[in-house]
């Protein structure tokens, strides 16, 4: 394996450089670079950036997922509107469903969801609706731990269109919060607060 130091962008010249000395192709590509750049946002961008252009180049389709919602989720947010993100990240939504990356796929509908709530271009009960079929697919491939961070964002937008008693709570057809905060006692997951 060659590995490379994220925080040193001339580390990641000289990996690719071994690599292709090396004169053998990729078994495998991890492409999450720029999450972590330890608050350097522009090194982050250039990572992220780094990150496109091997999954260009190697076509790791399979990897998309989880370098989309990297890159768009963690990365450019820092840097560009959230309208601008939502379509890569139903991309690897979409992508993860497609070559069986769940976990990515919705983590990444849970922040398509979160930054479209947030995003005024956006419609809220478009948003909702693909919700919905987010929520939908977290509970068919038992991915609690995401639904408890889709839910709240889903009651929010039903507050903010009018469907709920009290706007102020979180309350209602998508998540009662009173009864999740009892749960989330109970079980000692402050996660899902």
């Amino acid at each position: 394996p060659v590995a490379l130091e994220l925080s040193d962008f001339q580390s990641a010249v000289a990996c690719a450089q071994v690599v292709r000395a090396m004169g053998v192709g990729l078994d495998r590509l991890n492409c999450n670079a720029g999450i972590n750049t330890f608050g350097d946002v522009e090194l982050g961008v250039r990572m992220a950036n780094l990150s496109l252009c091997l999954l260009e180049k190697f076509q790791a389709k399979e990897y998309l997922p989880r370098t989309y919602m990297g890159v768009y989720g963690f990365v450019y947010s820092f840097k560009q509107p959230f309208r601008d993100l939502l379509q890569p990240l139903l991309v690897a939504h979409r992508t993860g469903l497609v070559t069986g990356d769940i976990e990515a796929s919705m983590l990444s509908a849970a922040m398509y969801t979160g930054m479209g709530l947030q995003s005024a271009s956006c419609n809220l009960a478009d948003i909702y609706e693909n919700a919905l079929s987010f929520a939908d697919l977290m509970r068919t491939h038992n991915q609690t731990t995401t639904l408890t961070l889709l839910l709240p964002n889903m009651q929010l937008i039903l507050n903010l269109m009018g469907r709920c008693d009290d706007p102020l709570r979180l309350q209602g057809e998508a998540l009662d919060f009173d009864e999740a905060k009892k749960t989330a006692t109970a079980t000692k997951n402050d996660l899902s607060l």
